[in-house]
């Protein structure tokens, strides 16, 4: 199951207005390696990490699908969850490392126009403050990954036992994953 991750996505701004740096960044390429951690210093990225539509949705909808059809269920620990970052539009497709240094930068650009003078938060929010700091800047300029987080399913929290369809599944889901950070792998696309 996948998530792709749209950057500033419908989080209330006065809950998060916090740029995930650490988000890896989807790639339209199919190859693929698993490491077992993320070798990056992301942990003070995983407090607060934007899932866009409820996650649990998916894992609802997978056990109905093998309900329905007599498939023996999937054990939750076989089954974990693809989170990454992705152009809202989708018509980026990354496939290079300049395609991925040229949508960071236009995300960066984008991020900072948003703290500017009569910017987003200067306007409707001017009692908050910039989290950036030069840490999360220089983050940004060196530690990028092209790729994905593979999270144990445990991280999302309880799935209601109700009929997919009828529950009001969330718009946005926020989660904490500093619990979980040992047990995120990086899948890191092959590109060139």
């Amino acid at each position: 199951m996948a998530i792709k991750h749209f950057l500033f996505n419908e989080i209330p701004q006065t809950e998060m207005v916090r740029f995930n740096r650490a988000y890896p960044l989807w790639s339209s390429t199919a190859s693929y390696s698993i490491l077992p951690a993320d070798p990056r210093p992301v942990s003070r990225y995983l407090d607060l990490v934007d899932c866009g539509w409820d996650p649990r949705s998916l894992i609802r909808a997978w056990s109905m699908f093998e309900e329905a059809y007599n498939v023996p269920p999937t054990s939750t620990d076989k089954m974990r969850m693809l989170i990454a970052m992705t152009d809202a539009n989708e018509s980026l497709e990354i496939a290079t490392t300049s395609q991925a240094r040229c949508f960071r930068q236009q995300e960066e650009t984008l991020a900072s126009s948003m703290w500017k003078k009569w910017g987003l938060f200067d306007l409707h929010y001017p009692d908050l403050k910039n989290p950036d700091t030069e840490e999360s800047l220089e983050f940004s300029k060196k530690q990028n990954a092209i790729g994905f987080w593979s999270i144990p399913l445990e991280a999302f929290g309880p799935v209601p036992e109700v009929p997919y369809d009828t529950h009001r599944w969330q718009m946005t889901r926020v989660c904490d994953f500093t619990p979980f950070e040992s047990q995120i792998q990086l899948g890191v696309f092959h590109i060139t």
